[in-house]
Formats: structure tokens, sequence, C-alpha cells
């Protein structure tokens, strides 16, 4: 079986190491996921840098969702999370973790992970869980 990732260059690595790659203005520090854009929107500079993001954060918001979708069976929970670098991520609850009680506020953390198998490939991109207190 294959591997490939989500989209192209969301991802370090698709392995278990892997971060999310977000682009940083280097004149007002404002920061950008996924990174694609040609300048900051903030101040106008061109002069943006690639980080990886810290993978921390809390959630903003999240809903259970009882109808499936093209890759999710039912039921799946997807959430809104603050990112640490002050950004917002939308991504699943990992399936391992459907029995936690979510909470807007907690802690979790951001993972690279198998996000579903299609046409015998495993597809990569992230997925949240619970996790430690920001720091």
């Amino acid at each position: 079986m294959g591997t490939r990732p989500i989209r192209e260059n969301l991802l370090s690595s698709m392995g278990a190491d892997g971060k999310l790659l977000a682009g940083k203005c280097s004149a007002c520090g404002q920061v950008y996921y996924p990174e694609h854009t040609a300048f900051c929107f903030n101040c106008l500079s061109d002069e943006l840098v690639e980080i990886y993001l810290s993978g921390q954060g809390v959630v903003h918001s999240y809903t259970r969702c009882e109808v499936a979708s093209e890759f999710f069976n039912p039921p799946y929970v997807c959430g809104v999370i603050d990112m640490e670098e002050g950004i917002k991520v939308f991504a699943p609850l990992h399936p391992e973790h459907m029995d936690v009680t979510l909470e807007v506020g907690m802690p979790v953390e951001i993972v690279v992970s198998v996000v579903w198998e299609v046409d015998n490939e495993s597809v990569i991109g992230y997925h949240f869980r619970p996790g430690s207190t920001p720091g």
C-alpha cells in the first residue's frame, strides 16, 4: 500500500514526527496556515518565511457529525483549534479518542497520521487529540 499527503506543501513529513507547515511574516510576525500567500495581508510585506507549527492548542469549537462524508463514517468529530501561534486550524478528532468529552478551551495537540485509505493508498493528513496545556 502506498502513501500520499492529503495536500502538497502542508506537512513537514508524513511520519509521526510530522508538523504542519505555516508561513510567518518577518516584518510583523503574522502567521498564515496554510502558508501559501505571496505577501502578508497584515503589513503587505513579501518577507515570509516557512515555519513549523508547534502542534499545541486549545479547542475553539467542535461539532459531532452524524452524517457520512466522502471519507468519514459517522459518528466523527471536527473542531477548530486555536493554535499557540495565534491562528486557527480546522481538524478532525483522532478516531481513537471518540470517547473523550471535549470542552471549549481544552488543551489538544495536532498529530500527523493517516486520515483515510482509498484506492490502495494511505492518505496522510492530521488530526487533533487531547494534549497537555500549551505553554
